[in-house]
């Protein structure tokens, strides 16, 4: 999973930075726009059945083909429905007709991940490598789409359809591996109650995904808004590098939570020690990262980039530094979900799209570019310490989120 994770994201970036090259910065931040306007509501498609399925499947494994067909029915209906809520958003916003046709093709991309629930079979199984494999396949197809429209000189429009031919092929694939996963081959099939009470359950988790899908794409579409193409060309090639290590905490996080679990059983102490632990490498390897690239920011996006790119360099030098809150924003969810605080987490991501929105509406007139980042940095300050100080169950987490930050309490714990 590990390997799949950097495989994808080292293949992403070189694909990235090749068309960011290839397109300009005009039509680059056209198709970033179009990528993010889908991506308000990309999440929601899911309902947040992951979360669950998993954990389903290993209890009752002989509903298990009842649990895959129905939850594939479930995001196949939701799939539609989002498609068709973008469609209607996109014509009321005004779009030409090339921007409506980029936005459909890549919302399209939606309906395979119905056949994706196949994954929840190798995640119960222990058998992640299977559904790894299917997702390098279906990067290095991506890839190959977009290293194509470039060579041949394809319209903006096609470059639209990378996303859906990356979610066709990790479909096939998934359903390859599965009719080659030995053992007795399940029948699928739908169950209308069970449907009805996954719904239930999952509808928390469904809203959390589509505020957590809202907050990660509202600032591009915002500049675009208020700004035009060409700023969110330059302002999508920053955060994407900014945003590049985000999946380091993520892959950190998932190794080190059993232990965190099996702590908790055994000591509070060593428990509180540990997660302290955690905390205070999120915020040593943030600040590795931000430090380097806060200096050299111009110089990196004109190498990656290009020198038209140079422009956004004082963006990523702003950015950079939301690291250090995501960083710990990713344990202290954890944390949260460890603890059982379903409506604290809700409420601190509700938090932060509120603070986004409304710090790009005020930011971003005045300061362009860069008040969008700047945005996006308070907005994480408030999702991963301001909250913490109004949520009383969380100021625990605050103080070590605070002793964090401040390194010269290692020195005293050794």
């Amino acid at each position: 999973m590990i390997a799949e994770r950097v495989s994808g994201l080292a293949i992403g970036l070189v694909i990235y930075i090749l068309v960011a090259r290839h397109l300009g910065v005009a039509d680059f931040g056209l198709l970033q726009y179009a990528i993010s306007f889908c991506g308000l509501l990309g999440l929601l498609a899911g309902l947040g059945l992951d979360a669950i399925m998993v954990r389903q499947i290993v209890k009752e494994p002989e509903r298990c083909g009842v649990y895959l067909g129905t939850s594939a029915a479930l995001r196949l209906g939701a799939g539609l429905a989002v498609i068709a809520v973008l469609m209607v958003a996109s014509g009321l916003s005004g779009h030409d007709r090339n921007l409506q046709w980029m936005t459909l093709v890549i919302s399209l991309a939606l309906l395979p991940q119905a056949v994706a629930v196949v994954e929840f079979f190798f995640q119960a199984r222990v058998a992640a490598r299977w559904s790894s494999l299917a997702k390098v396949c279906a990067w290095l197809a991506g890839a190959a789409f977009a290293g194509a429209c470039i060579l041949t000189e394809a319209p903006l429009a096609l470059f639209a359809g990378q996303p859906l031919v990356e979610a066709m092929v990790l479909a096939v694939s998934l359903l390859l591996a599965y009719r080659m996963f030995p053992g007795e081959k399940l029948v699928w099939s739908f169950d209308r109650e069970l449907a009805i009470q996954l719904l239930r359950e999952t509808w928390p988790l469904a809203l959390s995904m589509g505020l957590v899908s809202l907050y990660a794409h509202i600032d591009r579409v915002m500049v675009r808004a208020l700004l035009g193409d060409e700023a969110t060309g330059l302002y999508a090639a920053a955060a994407k590098v900014s945003e590049a290590w985000y999946f380091l905490p993520a892959v950190i996080v998932s190794s080190v939570f059993p232990a965190l679990v099996r702590a908790r059983e055994t000591s509070r102490e060593h428990y509180l020690g540990r997660l302290q632990d955690l905390y205070d490498l999120m915020v040593w390897m943030a600040l590795l990262i931000a430090i380097p690239f806060s200096f050299w920011s111009d110089e990196l996006l004109a190498l990656f980039f290009g020198e038209e790119y140079r422009k956004a360099g004082t963006v990523l030098g702003v950015h950079i530094w939301t690291g250090i809150l995501v960083f710990l924003g990713v344990a202290s969810g954890r944390w949260m979900i460890l603890e059982g605080m379903s409506r604290a987490y809700l409420g601190r991501t509700l938090a932060g799209v509120i603070a986004n929105v409304f710090g790009n509406w005020l930011l971003i007139p005045r300061l362009g570019m860069v008040g969008a980042a700047v945005s996006t940095l308070v907005a994480q300050f408030v999702v991963v310490i301001a909250f913490d100080a109004l949520w009383p169950e969380t100021r625990s987490a605050l103080k070590m989120k605070l002793r964090s930050l401040l390194p010269i309490h290692r020195f005293r714990r050794s």
